[in-house]
């Protein structure tokens, strides 16, 4: 009863997979990320149709197809990689030594077209039947086959390479990214594991290859349809994967300039004017209620105000201040101080209690993030001001 489903099942992956594939080619913006995932996606297209022209018997009409099925899942697992690589390396363009990940790809078709063409009558009964039993030349192309395991295991362990990077260069203050992107990669790492383990687990206990030629595709089939829906659902990721090359502006000449490493997965998540409608509704805010006063205020807390997004509000910050959201609230609350350190409601404070009122939790704090974002000791700027005081009373 369910193999009967099977074909509609196939043919719907199918479909879905080679729509979302042509949105990734056809949208612009970047191509070096867009074009390695849907190469990737094809690649599993082809083995849903594949699968579907087996079941309805069509295969006989197009027996390359069977070939052509088993030579791209050499792609899957090098263009998974590669398109996540680029994502968190934040890679703007496909580099020539990427073609060297392809060689698998081209010996296989060319070893499996030649042993097509030499022995057709083989070749039509392994694609009707699905039985390698007789025919010595497609064991030796199984066995080819067989490798494509080995290569799957060596991209994972690649893409779980480049996630620990990341994760280490997340925290610093300099990083920023959209967690969306972040999410879907570290997503489609865990399809691929988890594809992975279920092919080794196929390929060691069904005995008979058509069985497990078609849980493999079944399999495969299903994960390419939960990333299509997952890529559908989410139209930032699927039309919008690029890297930002905007521009950094600071709030002041005084700020430390964040550099040296590449930050990964920053995308562009909205265009000028929306940048400039959030920047209004940030400077209203703060002029107006002051929200940075309150201890412990955190980006929740703005996104809750603001009715931005989370993860818009970091990368507006990060990429129009320069600054993580933490220093930027630090630098506005240092600002708040200067502006009313000469009023007559502070002249009795101490350092500790001016730190208190502009919304620091401790002395420390306010120390280190005075020094971090001015360059000079709150001690010092005080001295400052009090040098500038006299020279006018003189």
């Amino acid at each position: 009863m369910i193999v009967e489903f099977l074909p509609y099942y196939f043919f719907a992956a199918g479909i879905i997979g080679l729509i979302v594939s042509l949105i990734l080619l056809l949208t612009k913006n970047y191509f070096s990320q867009k074009l390695f995932l849907s190469i990737s996606l094809i690649s599993i297209t082809i083995c849903a149709f594949n699968d579907l022209c087996y079941l309805t018997g069509f295969i006989a009409r197009i027996p390359y197809l069977y070939i052509l099925s088993r030579a791209v899942m050499f792609l899957v697992a090098p263009c998974s990689y590669l398109y996540i690589r680029n994502s968190f390396g934040a890679i703007h363009k496909v580099k020539r030594y990427d073609l060297l990940h392809f060689i698998p790809f081209l010996l296989f078709i060319i070893i499996a077209t030649n042993i097509c063409l030499t022995d057709p009558n083989g070749c039509m009964k392994v694609i009707m039947n699905r039985d390698n039993n007789g025919v010595a030349s497609f064991n030796y192309i199984e066995n080819l086959y067989s490798l494509n395991m080995l290569l799957w295991l060596f991209y994972i362990g690649m893409q779980i390479v480049c996630i620990l990077k990341f994760e280490q260069q997340k925290n610093k203050p300099d990083s920023y990214y959209d967690y969306k992107v972040v999410d879907w990669l570290k997503f489609l790492n865990l399809l691929l594991v988890i594809v992975f383990f279920l092919s080794m687990i196929n390929k060691m206990h069904i005995d008979s290859n058509r069985n497990s030629d078609l849980i493999q595709g079944f399999t495969l089939s299903f994960m390419l349809l939960v990333a299509a829906f997952y890529l559908l659902s989410n139209p930032v990721i699927l039309y919008n994967i690029n890297q930002s090359s905007g521009t950094t502006q600071s709030i002041e000449k005084a700020h430390i300039q964040y550099k040296d490493e590449e930050v990964p997965c920053v995308t562009q998540l909205f265009g000028d004017k929306q940048k400039e409608k959030y920047l209004q509704v940030l400077n209203e805010l703060f002029t107006q209620q002051k929200p940075f006063l309150k201890k412990g205020f955190t980006i929740k807390d703005l996104s809750q105000l603001t009715s931005i997004p989370t993860h818009h509000l970091s990368y507006l910050i990060n990429h129009e201040f320069n600054l993580p959201f933490q220093d930027f609230i630090n630098l506005k609350r240092i600002e708040y101080m200067k502006t009313n350190i000469t009023s007559a409601e502070w002249e009795k404070l101490s350092l500790e209690g001016i730190a208190w009122e502009v919304g620091f939790n401790s002395r420390t704090t306010f120390f280190r993030s005075f020094v971090k974002l001015t360059g000079i000791s709150p001690s010092e700027y005080m001295q400052s001001l009090e040098s500038q005081n006299k020279n006018v009373s003189a």
